[in-house]
């Protein structure tokens, strides 16, 4: 298939017959409303858009990379199935990132009934830190570790991924 130079972008420049006629720049409620009218290029580019931030989310609750990814797999698997449930404003992230984390709950909640647990959850265990500042990151560990649950949360969404407040609280449920 020949290249189109008036398209706007290609979600897998792998497969050029993937093509997103919307604007990268297209808010999320208008993906979310063509996805839920059938258009997988705008999902497509939803997921690329919010990916990272999703993997992070999960990375740092189950503190597993793999289970990670298998997490953000459900999370837009989940968020696919209830596009129509989509009531946000411009932005999709806090809707998403509630599913993500929601996921991530069920995913500790298995790992609990099962007895499963990480060697980084045994007391005394510290997974080894980069060189660069071994002390600084020791001490947000100590500290977060004496934080509740709920406040290590609203630490990672307000200041690692750089949500509002009012965006926080919505994906925490306060």
């Amino acid at each position: 298939m020949e290249s189109n130079p008036n398209t706007a972008a290609v979600v897998n420049p792998a497969a050029a017959h993937v093509e997103v006629e919307e604007s990268p720049e297209a808010p999320d409620a208008v993906l979310v409303s063509r996805a839920a009218g059938g258009d997988d290029e705008a999902f497509a580019l939803l997921y690329h858009r919010h990916k990272h931030d999703t993997w992070r989310l999960a990375s740092f609750t189950l503190r597993d990379q793999h289970e990670a990814e298998d997490v953000v797999q459900e999370t837009f698997l989940r968020a696919y199935r209830s596009l129509t449930s989509f009531k946000g404003g411009t932005s999709a992230r806090p809707w998403l990132l509630t599913i993500c984390r929601n996921v991530c709950l069920d995913r500790l909640r298995q790992r609990k009934a099962r007895g499963f647990a990480f060697l980084e959850d045994a007391p005394g265990l510290e997974p080894p830190a980069p060189a660069a500042d071994v002390e600084g990151r020791m001490d947000l560990h100590r500290a977060l570790a004496g934080l509740p649950v709920e406040d290590v949360e609203a630490f990672f969404f307000v200041d690692v991924l750089g949500l509002r407040s009012h965006e926080a609280a919505a994906v925490l449920e306060l």
